[in-house]
């Protein structure tokens, strides 16, 4: 996209500026409008901005798509993990948070794998638009499975 070598780990900078002013923000939003609706609405802001990089053709789409990645790891990764606090019984807290990593840990693999042979196979724009396609996935399975501890609400 023409993003100077020397200047990418100041696109890696604003990334981590806005993934950490937002987190506080998103966490106290959280707070008042409910974790399920933070993730819900990340799952689909990472969607547009998957299809943004799938569509992307100058430096300035690379800049503003990274500054929107901030935001989206600022409203998921915390509150993510706080919503799952909530949803973890008491006595399987720490095997809960432990299956979370793992689960989350071994999902890697098949997507990296997935990702990379989309991007050889295709191109980028293909691995981009298949993200794009699960986080709006996510979103949706988010909405209509609910975990079993909140069915009875």
């Amino acid at each position: 996209m023409g993003v100077q070598a020397a200047l990418i780990p100041l696109v890696y900078l604003l990334f981590n500026l806005i993934y950490g002013i937002g987190a506080l923000p998103a966490g106290m939003l959280s707070d008042r409008i409910g974790p399920r609706r933070i993730i819900f609405l990340s799952f689909i802001l990472f969607g547009f901005i998957y299809l943004g990089f799938a569509k992307a053709t100058q430096t300035l789409h690379i800049w503003l798509l990274f500054a929107l990645y901030g935001i989206f790891m600022a409203m998921n990764e915390g509150v993510q993990k706080a919503y799952l606090a909530t949803i973890i019984p008491q006595e399987f807290k720490g095997t809960g948070f432990g299956l979370y990593n793992t689960l989350t840990g071994v999902a890697v693999l098949p997507a990296s794998l997935m990702g990379g042979l989309l991007w050889d196979r295709l191109g980028p724009h293909a691995t981009f638009l298949y993200g794009s396609a699960t986080a709006w996935l996510a979103a949706l399975s988010f909405i209509l499975l609910r975990p079993l501890s909140s069915r009875s609400r």
